[in-house]
């Protein structure tokens, strides 16, 4: 055989053996077959076993995104970026083209940064948004670190607005505003959050609103923040979904607990 082919060969089942691994989770218990095809038969790992039905309807970019959040999370940071990228590019084809977007701003010090700004002149209106694209969750733990960071998210919404509450000229001076923020009739702070969501009491905090959503309607900016919160845009009982209290036994001990179904 040739050199050059066996190498190729060598170098190609490194990279088998490397996607195998991730698609195992290494060494610790598989999470769910539609992330995690293959599951180890017996006590040798060379052998595999996997129900095609569960990849096949499977999302392959999120599962990735999912794996390296364990396994490789030195490439999931690049990726988290990339993918808020992708959200402001969406987003900034989504919004009207009589509103100016800008963004992403920096700002001094150990501050977060500006993640879209976006004005209507017309209207004296400025939104300053914080993105947050969180992969859904599968166990209760990762709930809970979803929440912290959809929490942190919060706290940077929080840390921008004192900062341009301090410094109101910030924005204008570098060409993000067309005027000093204390001459806008309507300046709003909002996290926009993608694939995982927290209710906040936007009387109590920060204003969150959901990426799908986040979409004003109007050619009016004003208006449509207005209408956003609102929140009709979130689900409702009892026309997109109910609740049913369902009970589940095993080994003679049952739980029971609030399951929610869509509305047909």
């Amino acid at each position: 055989m040739d050199q050059a082919v066996e190498q190729d060969l060598a170098a190609s089942g490194g990279v088998v053996s490397d996607i195998l691994g991730d698609l195992v989770f290494g060494t610790t218990k598989t999470l769910d077959l539609y992330v995690h095809p293959f599951v180890p038969l017996g006590d040798k790992p060379q052998l595999l076993g996997v129900v095609p039905h569960f990849p096949l309807r499977s999302r392959s970019d999120e599962n990735i995104f999912r794996v390296c959040s364990h396994l490789r999370p030195a490439f999931f940071d690049v990726i988290t970026n990339a993918k808020e990228e992708q959200m402001r590019r969406d987003l900034k084809s989504r919004i009207r083209t009589n509103f100016q977007i800008r963004g992403p701003r920096t700002l001094p010090g150990d501050l977060p940064d500006i993640d879209l700004v976006i004005e209507d002149p017309a209207s004296s209106t400025a939104v300053i948004a914080e993105l947050k694209w969180l992969r859904k969750g599968i166990r209760s733990v990762e709930h809970i670190r979803q929440e912290a960071d959809f929490l942190y998210g919060v706290s940077q919404v929080e840390k921008v607005k004192a900062f341009l509450q301090a410094n109101p000229q910030f924005l204008f001076d570098r060409g993000d505003l067309t005027e000093d923020l204390r001459k806008f009739s309507n300046v709003y702070y909002v996290l926009v959050p993608r694939d995982f969501f927290v209710w906040i009491d936007p009387a109590k905090g920060v204003p969150v609103i959901d990426y799908d959503a986040f979409s004003p309607r109007h050619e009016n900016l004003a208006e449509g923040m207005k209408e956003l919160l609102t929140y009709d845009w979130l689900p409702r009982e009892g026309s997109e979904f109910e609740i049913k209290y369902e009970t589940f036994t095993v080994n003679g001990v049952g739980v029971e607990t609030e399951v929610i179904y869509p509305s047909y």
